[in-house]
């Protein structure tokens, strides 16, 4: 029989919603949730644990995702911050960078 290798494993809220992803390679990728459901914040860490890349989320107070920020740690130059705007039936319309 061929041998099967684990290439990743995952850790869940109570909520079930995803907590981390621990690949073989030292990579972790964490996910941490405001309210519970909305997606607040991922970073991607080397092996050392160090934060290597991340993306934070920004929510106005109907839970709409307002603005989203992105660094790479890697390739500071591609950093960004993105405002998002909705037309009147609450549609994305607009991503300003």
């Amino acid at each position: 029989m061929g041998h099967t290798q684990k290439n990743a494993s995952y850790n869940y809220n109570p909520n079930n919603t995803i907590k981390a992803i621990h690949y073989a390679n030292g990579c972790i990728i964490t996910y941490k949730y405001e309210k519970d459901i909305l997606l607040k914040q991922i970073n991607v860490m080397n092996g050392d644990v160090k934060v290597i890349y991340y993306q934070k989320y920004m929510y106005d107070l109907s839970g709409k995702l307002e603005k989203l920020d992105q660094k790479d740690l890697f390739q500071p130059q591609t950093s960004q911050s993105r405002l998002l705007s909705y037309n009147i039936i609450r549609k994305l319309n607009l991503l300003v960078c």
